[in-house]
Order: C-alpha cells, then sequence, then structure tokens
C-alpha cells in the first residue's frame, strides 16, 4: 500500500466512481451533512477524529443497550413488589 493512502476509519462507506470505459478507481468517501466528501483529503488527524466519533458512536449504542436492560430489570422488581403489596403491613394512621 503506498504510503501516501490514508486508511479508511471502520464504519465507513465507501463507492466506485465509475469513468467510461477507463479503469475504475475506487475513493472511499465519507458524508457530513448530506455532502459527500473524498476521505483522502482529510488530514491523519481529521481521520483520527472520525474514529474518535466511530468509538463515541459505538460507547453510545452500548450504554443504551445497558440502559434498556436495566429498564426491563427494575420493571421486574417493580412488579414483583406490586404483586406482593398485598401481604406488607401497613402503617396505621391516627386519625
Amino acid at each position: 500500500m503506498p504510503e501516501n493512502k490514508k486508511t479508511i476509519p471502520t464504519g465507513i462507506k465507501t463507492k466506485a466512481k465509475p469513468r467510461a470505459k477507463a479503469k475504475v478507481e475506487e475513493r472511499a468517501t465519507f458524508k457530513i451533512d448530506d455532502t459527500d466528501y473524498y476521505l483522502d483529503s482529510f488530514s491523519d488527524d481529521d481521520i483520527k477524529t472520525l474514529e474518535s466519533i466511530n468509538v463515541v458512536d459505538s460507547e453510545i449504542r452500548s450504554y443504551n443497550t445497558k440502559i434498556e436492560i436495566c429498564k426491563i430489570a427494575r420493571d421486574t422488581y417493580s412488579r414483583k413488589i406490586v404483586e406482593a403489596i398485598d401481604t406488607f403491613e401497613k402503617v396505621q394512621t391516627k386519625g
């Protein structure tokens, strides 16, 4: 691989841009706000920033999954208490 080519970060999609009866050259692209940019025009620092965004997005998905699991567990525990509520002794109020 030539040294001037940049590594494509995980999760970034590429598109082939065919030219009329010429060798098809594939250039990686990246979409930002509905505009496509050639990835090879990004600096190494920009590529690292895109990779960081991918890592953060992955962490967010992981945390959202854990939150959903916790919500299910909480609902299960709540139902268990509600089912047993008639067995609890109520505090008598004076009045």
